[in-house]
């Protein structure tokens, strides 16, 4: 049956509705994305070291045990026995003070010089008060007596040097810290005998921690050394239940890694730098990282596809864009 004029007016009205209602819900995309946040960060350390002695012994105390803290780089961590190399330097310390043969060179330098100055004084009264043999001999003595007291000097100077690598040696016999931190393991003890590969103690810092993630290849050229990041630690599934996890932490991108690595399907591993100096941040910690991209224009190579289509929005490692809130 044939509709009337009023029944597809209705229709036509109805129908205008329901499209603006569903143009209104449909979601808006942004005009340029800045932000990228990755839900898969992981803090880690970024100074840690295995500490070993510089030279083969036997370990004869450690000043420093696990949770100690070491406050400066150089401080002692323990020594090995170094009785033998206390002797040592003794020894080249005696050497090289030793003025014995300088003074006995100076000595004959002296005389070979007094002979020659007679000689010289006799030949003006005249040839026949001294031969020519005699003014020879005389010369060469001088000659020899200078060389023994050069060589004397040398002596004195090889001797301190030989002092200077003796109490190297015995510095040695000291282990020391490569930075401040916290002792966090100990492998060996008093009475152990280790070497120069063998690690005495486990020595972290924890003032700065490294974070690393995996952001997707496209996004490469927009992070560089020095872009900014913010990262809220996660402990659990349901973030946001410990008060760890209500903080944020700042830092900058440190390095971009040249390789592309292959995670999911593509992706680049970042890493930053953040001061910790409360400690609150345990290597170990994941956390969601928001990157804060630097504009499309400054990339060195723009993405094939637009980067703010929903299509080829990155779900692969963990990433999404968001608008930038004000900061």
């Amino acid at each position: 049956m044939p509709l009337s004029r009023k029944a597809v007016a209705l229709s036509l009205g109805l129908s205008a509705f329901l499209s603006a209602v569903t143009i209104a819900q449909s979601p808006k995309r942004s005009q340029a994305d800045s932000q990228l946040i990755i839900e898969d960060a992981t803090v880690d350390w970024f100074q840690k070291s295995d500490v070993s002695a510089l030279r083969e012994g036997v370990i004869d105390t450690i000043e420093l045990r696990i949770g100690k803290e070491v406050g400066k780089k150089g401080d002692v961590i323990g020594y090995l026995h170094r009785e033998v190399a206390k002797l040592s330097v003794d020894e080249a310390r005696i050497q090289a003070e030793s003025e014995g043969a300088i003074q006995k060179a100076k000595a004959q330098r002296s005389l070979a010089r007094a002979v020659v100055q007679r000689n010289i004084d006799l030949l003006k009264k005249g040839p026949q008060y001294v031969s020519r043999e005699e003014v020879q001999k005389g010369e060469a003595e001088f000659a020899m007596a200078d060389a023994a007291l050069t060589e004397a000097y040398d002596t004195q100077k090889l001797a301190q040097a030989k002092l200077r690598s003796a109490e190297r040696a015995y510095e040695e016999h000291a282990i020391r810290a490569p930075f401040a931190g916290q002792i966090l393991e100990e492998f060996k003890h008093e009475g152990e005998s280790v070497n120069s590969q063998t690690p005495v103690v486990r020595l972290g810092n924890l003032d700065t921690v490294r974070v690393w993630a995996y952001i997707p290849v496209e996004y490469a050229y927009r992070v560089t050394p020095g872009t900014e990041i913010v990262i809220q630690p996660r402990l659990g599934d349901v973030p946001g239940k410990h008060a760890i996890e209500q903080k944020q932490f700042r830092g900058v991108i440190s390095s971009v890694d040249q390789s592309i690595q292959p995670v999911a399907e593509t992706a680049v591993r970042i890493y930053a730098d953040l001061d910790n100096a409360d400690h609150l941040l345990k290597p170990g910690l994941k956390a969601k990282m928001t990157i804060f991209l630097k504009p499309e224009a400054n990339a060195a190579f723009a993405s094939p596809n637009p980067v703010n289509q929903a299509s080829t929005t990155p779900t692969d490692v963990g990433a999404r864009q968001v608008e930038l809130p004000p900061r």
